[in-house]
């Protein structure tokens, strides 16, 4: 049976075979959870953030036109984050 730290490094046996604790494993776990839920939050709260300023900015245009002002936000926000996270 291979333990955490094999596993972690692709079933290669480290130079020091030393065991993982259990509060090791409760960190590595908290910490994908953290990571996990931080990602949704930021997914839910983003999306909300375009509905809410999109539909106020846009209440009085034509729907074709808003719809288009729409994704032309929406795109050029995909492109910033993009662009942010490549650099």
């Amino acid at each position: 049976m291979q333990t955490l730290a094999e596993i972690h490094w692709g079933g290669r046996k480290k130079m020091n075979n030393h065991k993982i604790s259990g509060k090791q494993v409760i960190s590595y776990a908290s910490f994908c959870l953290g990571n996990l839920g931080h990602a949704a939050f930021y997914g839910v709260m983003s999306t909300y953030f375009i509905i809410f300023i999109t539909s106020a900015m846009f209440t009085g245009l034509d729907h074709s036109v808003a719809d288009k002002l729409i994704g032309l936000i929406t795109a050029l926000m995909v492109l910033v984050r993009n662009c942010r996270v490549s650099n």
